[in-house]
């Protein structure tokens, strides 16, 4: 399995921005249900995190990636 780097960007200067879309609810929580095949009951959901739409950190592995390397892991 490969590990997530940190998106382009981040060395230069893109960490002022991960740390401001952290602060300032700039993520946006996802609940997903989930279902038992067998009944179609739903029974729980998990929680997703996503960035900001269009930004480098969109998807949650270069989104924790970055913030581990900002040292917000």
């Amino acid at each position: 399995m490969a590990t997530a780097q940190p998106p382009q960007g981040m060395a230069q200067g893109g960490e002022g921005t991960l740390r401001s879309i952290v602060a300032g609810a700039g993520l946006e929580a996802l609940f997903q249900p989930i279902a038992s095949l067998a009944d179609g009951r739903f029974f729980g959901y998990e929680g997703l995190i996503r960035g900001p739409v269009g930004s480098p950190w969109r998807e949650p592995l270069p989104l924790f990636a970055a913030a581990r390397a900002a040292g917000l892991g």
